[in-house]
C-alpha cells in the first residue's frame, strides 16, 4: 500500500487536498467546458500571453499543400484528425465510435499498429515495430489526391457482471472490423490496438516530475506482499538521445512533453516538426503515392511545416494549463468514498499525491505538490484489457495508471464519459468492473459492495 496513505490520517489528507485547490497556483475553480484550458494564476505576463498564442496553434486547422495560407498547410496526406483540439476537444479527454461507426468520424480515436512477435531486424529504439506499409497507426482520412489508409468500424460484444446484491453492469468488448484497405493487406503479424486520446490535465506538472519519484514507487517482486508491483516503462527519449522513465501515453512509451506533442503532430495530422522531420507523418516508404505529394515544409518556418516557434507555443499552452481543483471537499459523502477507496487499496496503484522536482522548463512547475492519483508506472490490468505485443518494455497486459485526476469534469468539458485505453467503459462502473490483474481483488471488492458504498465510491472519484 503507498506509505504516503498509510501513514496519512484523513483529515491531514483532506487538509492536503484543500491546500492543493486553494494555492495560488491552482486557483482553476472555473467548472466550464474549457475548465482544463485555464493557465496556472501565477504566470508571469509573458508566460500568459504565450499559453494564449499556444491555445489558438492547438485549436487551429491545418489545410492540405500546396495552399495559400503557407503558415498552415501540410496536412497529411494521410492523417487521423486536422488539429490538435479534434483529438484533444477542450482538453478533455477523447471517446470511442458507438457500435459500428466509422472512426472517421471520431478525430479522438485511433488503432494502434504493431507487430508481434518483434522481427529479428526489430529497432530497440522504437516503441513498437509498424506493419511494413501501414506504419504505427491507420490514417482513416486523407488530402484529396490520396485514398485513406481504410476504413475502420469498431464492433462490440455485450456481456454482464453482477454486484453481490444483483445489480447488472453492461460491459462492452470492442473488435475492429477493416474494410476499403488502400494499399494491400497488412503483414500477417500485424495487430490492432484501439486508443482514444487522453486528457492533457496537469500534463506540465507530470512531465516536471523527477524520474526518482516515480522510481522509488516499484515494487517490482511485490516485496510487500500486497499483489501490486508496478514498474516503469524504460523508453528512448528521441530528445536527449538516452534511455529514460515514460510517463506518458497509455503505456507510458514516451518521458517527455515536448516528444509526446510533436508526436501527436506527425503522427495524426501529418506534420513536420523540429524533432520528427518527414512531412509525410507515418506514411512508409511503401507507400509511394503519398511521399510524391507536395509538402508544406517552408524556409521561414525551419524548413518545417511545424516551427521550432510554433512548437515551443504548443508546448507551453499544454504545460502551462492548470489541472482543476478536487471538489466536494466538504462533503461527507467525500470523506465516506474516500474510505470505501482506501479499503479496497485503489490507492496501491492510483497514488493521491506527487511532488514535481526543483529544477525543470518553468520555474513555476518546481517543487509543486499535487494529487494526480497515478503512479504512471505500469501494471498488469488482466487478460481482459490486454491488447499483445510489447511497447518498449510495456507487455500486453500491462498498461500505465491512468491518473483520476478531472474525473470531476469529464462530460462538462468532452461532453460525455469515456474511461480506458479504448474508450469501452462508458462510466466509471464499467471502468472498475475491467480491472484485472494485479488489481482483480480490488475488482472482487467492487463486486461485493453494497449500493450506498458504491454510491459514496463514485461520489468521491467523480469529484477528483
Amino acid at each position: 500500500m503507498n506509505t504516503f496513505y498509510q501513514n496519512t490520517g484523513a483529515s491531514l489528507l483532506v487538509a492536503g487536498f484543500f491546500a492543493f485547490s486553494a494555492s495560488p497556483v491552482f486557483a482553476n475553480d472555473k467548472a466550464d467546458k474549457n475548465a482544463f484550458q485555464h493557465p496556472f494564476p501565477n504566470l508571469s505576463a509573458e508566460l500568459k500571453f504565450n499559453h494564449s498564442l499556444g491555445r489558438s496553434l492547438f485549436e487551429k486547422f491545418w489545410v492540405a499543400s500546396p495552399s495559400s495560407t503557407t503558415a498552415s498547410d501540410g496536412l497529411g496526406p494521410l492523417y487521423n484528425a486536422r488539429s490538435c483540439h479534434s483529438c484533444h476537444l477542450n482538453n478533455a479527454k477523447g471517446h470511442a465510435p458507438d457500435h459500428l461507426q466509422s472512426a472517421a468520424f471520431v478525430p479522438s480515436f485511433f488503432v494502434r499498429l504493431k507487430r508481434w512477435p518483434r522481427p529479428v531486424d526489430f529497432d530497440p529504439k522504437k516503441a513498437v515495430t509498424g506493419d511494413a506499409t501501414y506504419g504505427t497507426q491507420l490514417q482513416t482520412l486523407s488530402t484529396t489526391e490520396l485514398q485513406p489508409e481504410a476504413n475502420l468500424m469498431v464492433e462490440y460484444q455485450y456481456s454482464t457482471l453482477n454486484f453481490a446484491d444483483g445489480t447488472a453492469i453492461e460491459l462492452r468488448k470492442p473488435s475492429y472490423k477493416v474494410t476499403k484497405l488502400g494499399y494491400g493487406d497488412f503483414n500477417s503479424d500485424t495487430l490492432l490496438s484501439g486508443r482514444v486520446s487522453p486528457a492533457l490535465t496537469g500534463v506540465g506538472l507530470i512531465d516536471a516530475l523527477d524520474a526518482t519519484s516515480i522510481l522509488s514507487r516499484e515494487d517490482i517482486n511485490d516485496e510487500n506482499n500486497d499483489g501490486i508491483s508496478g514498474r516503469a516503462n524504460h523508453v528512448w527519449d528521441k530528445i536527449n538521445q538516452s534511455w529514460q522513465v515514460g510517463r506518458f501515453g497509455w503505456k507510458a512509451t514516451v518521458a517527455t512533453l515536448s516528444e509526446q506533442n510533436q508526436s501527436a503532430f506527425n503522427g495524426d495530422l501529418g506534420l513536420s516538426t523540429p524533432l520528427l522531420t518527414s512531412a509525410y507523418g507515418d506514411c512508409t516508404n511503401n507507400q509511394t503515392a503519398c511521399l510524391n505529394l507536395a509538402n508544406g515544409n517552408s524556409e521561414h518556418l525551419d524548413n518545417l511545416e511545424v516551427s521550432n516557434k510554433v512548437m515551443s507555443l504548443v508546448n507551453q499552452f499544454s504545460a502551462l494549463s492548470a489541472p482543476s481543483r478536487i471538489r466536494n471537499l466538504a462533503n461527507t459523502q467525500f470523506m465516506q468514498g474516500k474510505a470505501v477507496f482506501d479499503q479496497l487499496n485503489c490507492v496501491g496503484c492510483h497514488t493521491p499525491k506527487m511532488t514535481t522536482g526543483l529544477e525543470n522548463e518553468y520555474n513555476v512547475l518546481s517543487n509543486i505538490t499535487f494529487y494526480p492519483f497515478s503512479d504512471f508506472l505500469l501494471h498488469d490490468m488482466g487478460e481482459g484489457l490486454a491488447d499483445n505485443g510489447n511497447e518498449f518494455d510495456a507487455k500486453g497486459n500491462e498498461w500505465r495508471t491512468a491518473p483520476l485526476w478531472g474525473n470531476a469534469l469529464n462530460k462538462t468539458t468532452s461532453g460525455r464519459e469515456s474511461y480506458l485505453h479504448d474508450g469501452r467503459a462508458r462510466n466509471l462502473f464499467e471502468a472498475i468492473a475491467w480491472h484485472g490483474g494485479e488489481a482483480k481483488q480490488s475488482q472482487s471488492g467492487f463486486l461485493q459492495l453494497d449500493k450506498k458504498q458504491r454510491s459514496d465510491l463514485i461520489y468521491f472519484l467523480e469529484s477528483l
